[in-house]
């Protein structure tokens, strides 16, 4: 995280989950503590979070449900952007799992590949790969939602726009379905 210290990584999988009942806590200490995001980034999630606390959060979720979960190019979990129902999913999918009991970080409803998850990951791993992970797993799988959400000009696009530069600074990754790396690759542990 050269950009992005790992509190405000873990702060902003806050906002990448379901917007249920802490949620308008989340965007409260997102504006807090903005001024700890790199510009653009701060910018980009001011401007999410602007638009979040103007809208009643019944119609935030509505839309979350509707983004996220109901179409496969903005689905919020890495290894379908990698991988698609390979196998190589399923590794990635048990080897994530591993990771987050390592670390503690329960995993809910979500699969262990959904975005919030693997940025808590990030956030507590002190895992040497880390950096590996973000460049060949998940800003490929950024760069692809981010691109569909753009497209469809939806208000959730800068905040994962935010996201991929915690990542990817740059914003050089181009969308991938496979990588360069094993699902099998991720080792190391928190700290």
């Amino acid at each position: 995280m050269a950009t992005i210290d790992r509190l405000s990584l873990a702060r902003l999988a806050e906002l990448v989950d379901y917007p249920g009942a802490t949620f308008g806590h989340a965007l409260a200490e997102q504006r807090r503590y903005a001024d700890a995001l790199p510009e653009p980034a701060r910018a980009d999630v001011l401007r999410f979070v602007d638009w979040a606390e103007s809208r009643p959060v019944s119609e935030v979720e509505e839309l979350y449900a509707a983004t996220f979960d109901s179409r496969d190019d903005t689905a919020l979990e890495v290894g379908w952007h990698l991988y698609g129902e390979a196998y190589q999913r399923g590794v990635f999918l048990v080897e994530m799992r591993g990771r987050l009991r390592q670390c503690g970080i329960e995993e809910g409803s979500e699969l262990p590949d959904h975005l919030g998850h693997v940025l808590r990951w990030l956030a507590a791993s002190t895992a040497p790969e880390s950096a590996r992970i973000e460049r060949l797993a998940l800003a490929p799988a950024l760069a692809a939602i981010v691109g569909a959400l753009e497209r469809g000009q939806s208000p959730w696009a800068p905040l994962l726009r935010a996201v991929w530069r915690a990542v990817d600074p740059g914003l050089v990754a181009a969308p991938a379905r496979a990588p360069q790396m094993d699902a099998k690759s991720f080792t190391g542990g928190c700290g």
